[in-house]
């Protein structure tokens, strides 16, 4: 006689990943019962090195295993399902376009861990609310974070050491930005049509503004400058 399955259970981890943000109001985002957060491994493709390279689910709440070292370029590209994810202290590296195009993840929790998020790895994610990056982020990629509408603000980690282009351009209602540590300049059009932009917070870090950094943030009425700023590229405040 076959035996009936029974519906697995939510590992430990997401359990106690849930309760560490029970506390947050994410307006509905986390269910209220931990069996939600489904055990998606058997959706997803790890390599042996430690990389996700795909994932076919349509889990809407989503907590990686720890075995996930990478995710993979262009990984969760076009899901339309997600809505939060849990990455594990385990992820170093979010390769480029990773999670570009999922129009409805609102929350993503990153590894403690990561160093680098890759080119336009959340691109277009038009959902995506403010996110909080670990200090041992060390690179941000070119268009990371374009035309996520609904970030409001943004604090880049001590330890950045890599500035790009187009970081946060088209992030439309962003309101606050911090650039500190060891950031040693703004790429060109990292904050383009920024347009509800009202203060920006510059460390003594900075010795370059790009092209553009700053254009048609509308609503940007004045910023200091560090005395260490060398160079300022044309139209960065246009």
């Amino acid at each position: 006689l076959s035996q009936k399955r029974e519906a697995p259970k939510p590992s430990a981890q997401i359990i106690t990943e849930i309760n560490k943000i029970s506390h947050l109001d994410h307006n509905g985002l986390i269910p209220e019962d931990p069996a939600e957060w489904s055990d998606e491994t058997h959706n997803m493709s790890i390599d042996k090195s430690g990389t996700l390279v795909k994932y076919v689910g349509t889990a809407p709440y989503i907590a990686l295993p720890d075995t996930v070292k990478m995710i993979g370029k262009f990984a969760f590209r076009g899901n339309i399902t997600i809505k939060r994810i849990v990455m594990p202290d385990s992820v170093r590296v979010i390769d480029k376009y990773a999670f570009a195009d999922c129009t409805d993840l609102e929350d993503v929790t990153f590894s403690k861990n990561l160093e680098a998020i890759g080119e336009g790895a959340f691109i277009r994610c038009v959902k995506l609310k403010d996110v909080a990056f670990p200090e041992s982020l060390k690179k941000i990629g070119k268009s990371a974070f374009e035309s996520c509408q609904l970030i409001e603000n943004v604090v880049l980690p001590a330890c950045l050491d890599r500035r790009s282009d187009r970081m946060f351009a088209l992030c439309k209602r962003m309101r606050r930005i911090v650039i500190g540590g060891s950031v040693d300049g703004i790429g060109e059009a990292a904050f383009t049509e920024c347009y509800n932009l009202k203060k920006v917070v510059i460390s003594n870090s900075v010795n370059f503004i790009g092209e553009s950094a700053f254009s048609w943030c509308r609503s940007l009425s004045a910023v200091t400058l560090p005395a260490t700023l060398k160079s300022v590229g044309s139209q960065a405040f246009y």
